[in-house]
């Protein structure tokens, strides 16, 4: 009688690792495809413009025209996030935020395009004002390769 109470107790033990083991495999492919296809996305987003400001040892990055134009006129932008000393001389990275970008974390225009997460629209328009000039670009590598 003990003998088939542990049988039981052992056949049980085995059925439940099994059903732990395949409920954890699935949620493991699950969260590989939900991470590809994000991938995915992100690569297939173009940004067809960024904006830069070169001023008083930072670069702002802007993907929306608006709130380029605003911070021309005004000298600010409500919403930024900053990267201190990532510039390629060591400047602070500032990354205009519109009001939806605010609370995000990721997929932000601009930083994705810095990045290289995601890909410049054709055709693109870089537009970046340093040094009392404005240049115009049409491929980001030129830009790049400016900065």
């Amino acid at each position: 009688m003990i003998a088939q109470k542990l049988r039981i107790l052992g056949l049980s033990t085995v059925m439940a690792l099994g059903v732990a083991a395949c409920a954890s495999t699935d949620t493991k492919e699950a969260t590989s495809a939900s991470e590809t296809m994000q991938t995915q996305t992100k690569m297939s987003v173009k940004v067809p413009a960024l904006y830069e400001v070169h001023h008083d040892g930072r670069i702002y990055f802007f993907y929306d025209k608006a709130l380029y134009q605003s911070f021309l006129k005004t000298g600010h932008t409500a919403y930024m996030v900053a990267r201190i000393g990532a510039g390629p001389k060591g400047e602070t990275l500032k990354f205009a935020l519109t009001g939806e970008d605010k609370k995000k974390r990721s997929g932000i225009p601009s930083i994705d395009l810095i990045e290289g997460t995601v890909a410049p629209a054709q055709p693109f328009y870089g537009e970046m004002r340093m040094e009392g000039r404005i240049y115009v670009f049409s491929t980001l590598e030129d830009m790049n390769s400016v900065r």
